[in-house]
């Protein structure tokens, strides 16, 4: 959860320098990794930008249209991250993704007001399908609100045909609650069809 948070953070932070990212030219765009293809979300209006940290690339993809709330913000990714972990079933790949995502969650600033977490073999037997609702109460600031709520979705997945490498895709909005989108769960799966998997 703490990497999660923190990506959607630093996502939201890249959408708004926008002289550090490039305009997508159209939606449905393809970029290519050496074990993927994946494709930009399919509405108009995304910027694009590309990073590398330790034992980590990512795609990030924010929305960058001008809009009318301050407070609104959507965006989509793709990270590769080197493993050399093994696990003996997929369900021991899906209690540790668990209890990746709880070690140094900030309970003063979220709230978790929603969560699942289960097996999906959408990406192959070590898939795990991730969905959260939760309250930030850091960016009041943005807002008349007392906060913001975001709502994210998420596979990780140890990578079928490169087994050194464990991929999280995540689609994620941030805003009022009047202003999350109704069709969230059909957008970001839209997203997750997008990619595919290289042998």
């Amino acid at each position: 959860m703490k990497r999660l948070l923190f990506t959607i953070i630093m996502m939201i932070f890249l959408s708004l320098l926008t002289g550090c990212v490039s305009r997508i030219v159209k939606p449905n765009t393809p970029f290519e990794r050496p074990t993927y293809t994946v494709y930009s979300p399919q509405s108009e209006g995304w910027l694009f930008f590309e990073g590398d940290q330790p034992g980590e690339h990512r795609l990030f993809f924010g929305f960058g249209s001008p809009q009318k709330s301050k407070t609104y913000t959507l965006f989509a990714s793709v990270a590769e991250i080197s493993s050399d972990a093994n696990f003996n079933s997929p369900q021991e790949f899906e209690s540790f993704i668990q209890k990746k995502d709880q070690i140094g969650f900030d309970h003063r600033r979220f709230k978790i007001v929603q969560q699942e977490l289960n097996l999906d073999n959408k990406f192959g037997d070590y898939s795990v399908l991730h969905y959260s609702l939760v309250e930030d109460h850091g960016a009041y600031q943005f807002s008349d609100a007392p906060y913001l709520l975001t709502k994210t979705l998420c596979y990780y997945f140890i990578h079928p045909y490169h087994n050194k490498q464990i991929i999280s895709v995540i689609y994620s909005e941030r805003g009022k609650e009047s202003e999350l989108d109704e069709r969230f769960r059909e957008k970001a799966q839209v997203f997750f069809n997008g990619l595919n998997l290289k042998k």
